[in-house]
């Protein structure tokens, strides 16, 4: 999965291996606020514990970031009649 975030984002991904991330997240905030730490990043540095880190594959990224603009086009194609699309769905369609 992180792999997969790296490739399509084209950002190396380091996973945290802190199992309760948003305790920790919470702790980030609250230690900050009590002025343990000077800055949100400081405290991050401190609590979180880094795991592996994935770098993006490049010929992925190509391949994502292709696929990304032929999604926009699609989307844009397909966004005029998108609200026909929302009454077969909700089952307003007659003499079915």
């Amino acid at each position: 999965r992180n792999q997969l975030k790296a490739d399509v984002t084209g950002f190396p991904v380091i996973s945290i291996e802190n199992r309760e991330s948003e305790l920790t997240g919470r702790g980030i905030l609250a230690y900050t606020a009590l002025g343990t730490y000077p800055d949100l990043v400081t405290a991050a540095d401190f609590l979180i514990k880094k795991g592996k880190r994935f770098e993006p594959n490049p010929a992925l990224c190509n391949v994502y970031t292709h696929l990304y603009q032929v999604y926009k086009q699609l989307y844009t194609g397909i966004k005029p009649i998108e609200p026909s699309f929302a009454t077969i769905q909700a089952g307003s369609i007659t003499g079915i």
